[in-house]
């Protein structure tokens, strides 16, 4: 029995002498691990930017520059595969005008979207994009014909204007169809 009591006597001596900071280390860190993944870095995003995808496809193929351009943010950048960029709705707007007069219509299909937000990071602005991937069919007025593959990269302000666009087209085919 004085064994008994002997180490229940040493094991309350050991408990009580525990260091009980090594525990509140062990909780922050434990919490800021399930900060860190409750907040990734990239994460899917509201499906209602699909209706941005449409509406530009959709404006884009009707013809309606004007439409198609409204939404675009004032001071938006757009960057093309070749490496060109231009700056402002206004020199957005007259790019394309350029680019479709050779064109008669443009057929657009099998559009997929992917909505993301980026929460933090060191390469890209943080802020909601939407990727786009489709498929085009370019009608030219001297009756050629071009089918095509392109995709884009779009941020989102918070009022869901495009502020900054990339998009990934080889321009090259499009300008020999139209000689």
């Amino acid at each position: 029995m004085k064994k008994m009591i002997l180490c229940i006597a040493a094991c309350s001596l050991l408990f009580a002498c525990h260091d009980n900071s090594t525990d509140k280390v062990l909780d922050n860190n434990a919490t800021n691990m399930v900060k860190a993944v409750s907040t990734p870095a990239v994460e899917l995003t509201d499906t209602s930017y699909y209706a941005i995808g449409n509406k530009a496809l959709a404006d884009f193929a009707n013809g309606d520059l004007d439409s198609f351009i409204s939404i675009y943010a004032d001071d938006s950048h757009m960057d093309l595969a070749g490496g060109d960029s231009l700056s402002g709705k206004a020199n957005i707007l007259a790019f394309w005008k350029k680019t479709m007069t050779g064109i008669d219509s443009v057929r657009f299909n099998t559009p997929i979207y992917l909505p993301i937000k980026v929460n933090e990071s060191k390469q890209v602005q943080t802020g909601n994009y939407l990727l786009m991937w489709y498929n085009f069919t370019l009608y030219f007025k001297n009756g050629k014909k071009l089918l095509g593959h392109t995709h884009d990269v779009i941020h989102l302000t918070l009022d869901k204007k495009i502020d900054y666009q990339m998009h990934f087209a080889d321009n090259a085919p499009i300008l020999a169809a139209m000689k």
